[in-house]
Order: C-alpha cells, then structure tokens, then sequence
C-alpha cells in the first residue's frame, strides 16, 4: 500500500511538473488572455495632435516569431509643423521570449552599430487628473534605455536614437536587470521602442535651455513620447483579455 501511495504520488508530481513546463514553454500554443491582448495592439492607431501617422512597415513572421510578439503596433509619426519623425514599435507576447530581446542584439544583428553603452533615462508623462492637492495633474516617471545606432553604409540613412522599455500593463515602463526574473510571473508582456534621428537631439541641446519653446521645436519628439506613454496608458487600461 505504501509503495503504491508513492507511485501515485510520484505520477501526480512528474505530472504537474510536466503540465507547469507545457505552460511555461506554451506547448499547446499561447493562452487566450496573451492573444486577446494582442491582438488589441495590433489594431491600434493612436492618433497624437500635431502628428500624422500610417504604418511604418510589416514585421514579418520569421522575424516576429523570434522576437516572441504575438501582435505588434508599428507606426511612423510625423510633425505636422517641423517634419521631424518618430518610430513607434510595440511588442506584446508571453514575458519570458519578449523579455529577451532588446536593441542591443536585435538592432547589431541586423548589421547596426551600437554608438557608446546604453543608458537609462527617465520620461515623464503627466496624469489626467489632480495630485493629491487637487492642484495640478501629477507627473509619473517612466524609466527607458537609450542608445544611439548607425545603420550599415549599405543602407544609408542618419543616426538613430532609440529609447526602450518593458510593461507588464502599459501603465508603469522599466528597464529591470534581469527583465524575465522580474516579469515571470506577469501573463504577457510588452516591449516599447521609440526611435527618431540623433540630429533632433543633437539640436535641441543647442538651443538655449531657457528658451523652452524653441527647444521644443528643435526637437518635438520628448513632448511625443510623455503624449504616447499617457495616451497608451489610457487605450491599455481597458483591454480585454479574453
């Protein structure tokens, strides 16, 4: 009776250790919540004021696949006053593949040289709403990686800056360490790259930090991400997931 209690119990453990690795691993595909969520963002536009926008270009299926997405937004953006454009790329899929992957091995693999150590910074993006006060609305800080990038001679085309970063629920962006650690447990995952010409940058530091408004027309683009990161926080909020 003993030994048959064990094996019993050795057939439930090897058992739910398999069902826990089948999950983990998705051996039966994704889970429900993870495709509804992304298929959410694919269909996406996110129109921001000053700005036209239209797809910037299909990710293809290989490529997609190895980044783990499930669904993905991608779109150029462009100032309606200044021309200056900004690229907007977001992944979603299970945490452990999109967790993986950043620019430093995506954007080298395809033949893009990294320009000095990446670093962090953080954008704010005001709420809608007052501060504990009543007073004004309250400034919530989103923390990103950011480096710049050459593409290939063969390609052509100016350095780019990009900013990434990684959300559980499009609310709060961080750049942790270990980013599959930290995000194991979350059910899907996003991975959000902002890109946009160092020369705006560049530009923008020239300008007389006093003068803010011709600041922000050398470089619109910050004023856009803080717009993007508030204006994804509110479309994300109410995703279904199922």
């Amino acid at each position: 009776m003993r030994n048959l209690l064990l094996i019993v119990v050795a057939l439930a453990v090897a058992g739910l250790s398999g069902w826990v690795h089948g999950r983990i691993t998705d051996r039966w595909g994704p889970p429900s919540n993870v495709l509804a969520v992304a298929k959410q963002v694919e269909n996406l536009t996110l129109e921001i004021d000053g700005w036209q926008s239209d797809p910037s270009g299909k990710i293809d299926d290989a490529t997609r696949k190895l980044a783990g997405a499930e669904g993905y937004f991608s779109r150029r953006y462009i100032h309606e006053n200044t021309g200056a454009e900004a690229h907007v790329t977001i992944l979603c899929g299970r945490p452990g593949p999109i967790s993986l992957h950043s620019p430093i091995y995506c954007f080298t693999l395809s033949g893009m040289t990294q320009l000095g150590k990446e670093a962090p910074t953080q954008l704010g993006a005001a709420e809608n709403g007052p501060n504990a006060d009543g007073q004004s609305p309250t400034e919530t800080s989103f923390a990103f990686l950011v480096a710049d990038y050459r593409p290939p001679e063969s390609k052509g085309g100016p350095d780019i800056r990009t900013f990434w970063s990684w959300s559980p629920d499009g609310q709060t962006w961080s750049t942790p360490d270990d980013a599959r650690l930290t995000f194991a447990r979350q059910p899907y995952l996003y991975r959000l790259y902002f890109t946009a010409p160092v020369r705006l940058f560049e530009r923008a530091a020239e300008t007389d930090q006093e003068d803010e408004e011709n600041a922000a027309t050398a470089n619109p683009v910050d004023e856009f991400m803080r717009e993007f990161l508030t204006r994804f926080a509110q479309v994300s909020r109410n995703f279904e997931t199922e």
